[in-house]
């Protein structure tokens, strides 16, 4: 099966070719720039070099969320238009479970995480033994004490695995002196691992139209708009959506950049 694999949830940008289960190119990059400019260019020069045309491709695997909300709405964005295009399946897959994925070989639970802001993580538990990874409980957001909370309830051995792990490691260790960390390099989300996930759960695919971003939680713009709502006594929503980036209803929202995927969170990832 040939399939094109890309993930645009973080900081990190990925995408890859694989071929019968072979990665034959991949291209990551951790750069402070827009992946909605940067994405579909990585794609095609990577299409070119492996000589794989757009026509070959049997099936598109994209990081589905949760994490930054522009880079979810990329990626998700970018898997539709494609899918439907080419008349292939698409497998939406959890960055986190992309994550679990490339520490399969550690035996034990497994937990990875992408912060969330604002002392949140997004988090879940995977156990892993003999190579295989497997969900154990629903991916989730969860503030860091009570995320805390839970690691002690893991008996056995525990890893870490997520990009910003520096951000939390002082108060996870206090905690739990036996939790383990993985590399640097381990933990950064890499396309190819998308492509070995969907080559074993073929359950995943779905056509182009049920792909749905996986945002584990509401944007900060949605929350505040639905607390002002409340707080005037609105129980239904009556206009057009909550007023991002303070400009009137009615008008279309433009990014500083004028990126359709950056509109309504001006986060650059």
């Amino acid at each position: 099966m040939n399939i094109l694999s890309f993930t645009t949830t973080t900081s990190t940008m990925s995408a890859a070719v694989s071929v019968n289960g072979r990665t034959v190119g991949e291209y990551t990059t951790f750069l402070k720039q827009t992946h909605s400019q940067r994405l579909m260019p990585a794609i095609d020069s990577l299409l070119k070099e492996t000589g794989v045309k757009a026509g070959d491709l049997d099936a598109i695997a994209a990081a589905k969320g949760p994490g930054s909300y522009t880079g979810v709405r990329i990626a998700v964005t970018t898997a539709k238009t494609l899918a439907w295009s080419l008349q292939i399946p698409v497998y939406g897959i959890s960055s986190l479970h992309l994550l679990a994925e490339q520490a399969k070989l550690f035996s034990g639970w497994i937990v990875p995480f992408i912060d969330a802001r604002r002392d949140h993580v997004y988090t879940g538990i995977y156990y892993a033994e003999n190579g295989v990874c497997q969900r154990m409980e629903a991916d989730g957001v969860l503030d860091v004490p009570a995320w805390i909370e839970k690691l002690q309830t893991l008996e056995g051995p525990v890893l870490l695995i997520g990009e910003e792990a520096d951000k939390h490691k002082e108060r996870i260790t206090g905690a739990c002196p036996e939790v383990q960390f993985a590399s640097a390099e381990q933990s950064v989300p890499r396309a190819s691992s998308l492509a070995a996930i969907a080559e074993q759960h073929e359950d995943l695919a779905v056509h182009a139209h049920e792909l749905v971003p996986e945002y584990a939680q509401l944007a900060e713009a949605e929350k505040k708009w639905l607390e002002a709502g409340a707080a005037a006594g609105h129980d239904k929503q009556t206009d057009n959506g909550p007023p991002h980036d303070g400009r009137r209803r009615g008008r279309r929202v433009q990014s500083r950049s004028g990126c359709f995927f950056c509109a309504l969170d001006e986060r650059s990832v």
